[in-house]
């Protein structure tokens, strides 16, 4: 078991019944929603009760980023900026672009 789950496991241990029902509601609020997500953009990526608690945690993050963007559209990807990195804050807050 993951230190997060002991740790979540402890705090649910601690915590009064009709607050544990808010979390489990918002625990599987936030799990249908992620398999909605991963349904409509007609993912391959591995489901979270595929995943069993593991999935990406046990590769490489190139290899997850490789798998979740395999199905992008080129004219999609072509569309993508190049300078992401360098201006991260114009795309993010719209700031204006730093002349490099």
């Amino acid at each position: 078991m993951t230190p997060i789950k002991e740790q979540l496991l402890q705090e649910i241990e601690r915590t009064p019944d009709n607050l544990i029902k808010e979390v489990l509601d918002f625990l599987q609020f936030v799990k249908a929603k992620q398999e909605k997500i991963l349904i409509e953009n007609g993912s391959n990526v591995k489901s979270m009760k595929e995943m069993d608690g593991k999935g990406s945690r046990d590769r490489p993050i190139w290899e997850v980023f490789e798998e979740f963007t395999e199905n992008i559209p080129e004219e999609v990807v072509a569309k993508l900026p190049t300078d992401g990195a360098d201006q991260h804050d114009h795309y993010i807050y719209g700031t204006p672009k730093r002349t490099p």
